[in-house]
């Protein structure tokens, strides 16, 4: 890749913040959000009709909540990968562009990105069934840009991904995805997502209004929109993890995944992932799915627990844990 121009720039402090800040923008800026505002509205009209003010004013704490939390989240994440004064950057590769930053690299082909946005200062990949993509726009100038508007437009085909192992001694796994196998992931992050301090605080806390609300009022209004609210949140979170899964394991591609010395990578069907030991927090176990905790995050990869051996998993989790 010695041919490749890359393109750089220095994080600032207030780079986490921004980059929330431009995610969350890009999450909420969808046609489906317009459904908070005007259930919102229709609780108001309601509460003017019969004076129930606890269903709206639980569903606005609740999505209080979950908008901060999501904020959170999003800043923890960035601030823990990319610290003030570190270097990120970017290539524009033949079928896919290059980002690295202190965690790792990622290569992003361009046939899975749907659409390119920029976000307060932050350029967001929308791709088919896959989490968004994120990086600062100082790090490619407008030529560069433009350039990129112009390979996801004609949306060349991506290059196999090369699963053979890099250096000697790399422990290399292959595995066929199933029709089962993104429905099994799908729960594993449920159950990942929600049993974390973070979001289980969160639940804990829609439940203790919902039923404070009960209480105060004598009615079932609040315990309604609490019980409604959140299995939207369970069936949203399992809905949009199993896509993804899907869509980056689609059942009969070979996927791989390498154990390196200084790191993991996964060839996915959709794009090459690389990332060191220390972009990672644990490895868990749900059901038939071992999991890869990212520090500081709700992300983690995903793979069959049957893929890895019990002593390639203690071997796994000894390199994380020694980071």
């Amino acid at each position: 890749m010695t041919d490749l121009q890359w393109h750089e720039t220095t994080a600032g402090a207030d780079y986490p913040h921004r980059a929330a800040l431009a995610m969350m923008v890009h999450f909420w800026r969808k046609p489906w959000a317009l459904v908070v505002p005007v259930l919102l509205l229709l609780m108001l009209l309601f509460a003017l009709v019969d004076g129930d003010w606890i269903s709206p004013v639980v569903f606005a704490l609740a999505f209080g909540s979950l908008a901060a939390l999501q904020y959170w989240i999003y800043r923890r994440q960035c601030g823990r990968a990319v610290t003030p004064g570190s270097v990120v950057r970017a290539a524009l590769g033949p079928h896919e562009l290059l980002l690295e930053d202190p965690t790792g690299s990622a290569a992003i082909p361009y046939a899975t990105v749907r659409a390119i946005r920029v976000r307060r200062g932050f350029v967001v990949l929308t791709r088919r069934g896959l989490p968004p993509v994120g990086f600062a726009a100082a790090m490619l100038p407008d030529d560069a840009l433009a350039e990129l508007r112009a390979r996801i437009a004609g949306r060349p085909q991506p290059a196999p991904p090369v699963s053979t192992a890099a250096e000697p001694g790399d422990i290399v796994k292959t595995f066929v995805p199933d029709g089962s196998y993104a429905g099994q992931a799908g729960w594993a992050g449920v159950r990942a997502v929600f049993l974390g301090r973070p979001r289980l605080t969160v639940v804990a806390a829609i439940v203790v209004v919902g039923v404070l609300g009960f209480y105060v009022t004598g009615g079932a209004g609040g315990v309604i929109v609490c019980a409604a609210f959140l299995v939207l949140l369970v069936a949203v979170m399992y809905l949009s993890c199993r896509r993804a899964v899907r869509r980056q394991q689609p059942p009969g591609s070979t996927v791989s995944f390498v154990i390196g010395a200084d790191g993991v990578r996964a060839d996915w069907a959709t794009a090459r992932v690389e990332a060191p030991y220390s972009t990672f927090d644990r490895v868990e176990r749900r059901g038939d799915v071992l999991l890869l905790r990212v520090q500081a995050s709700s992300g983690f990869w995903m793979l069959p627990a049957s893929v890895l051996s019990d002593d390639e998993v203690v071997l796994l989790r000894a390199r994380i844990e020694s980071r």
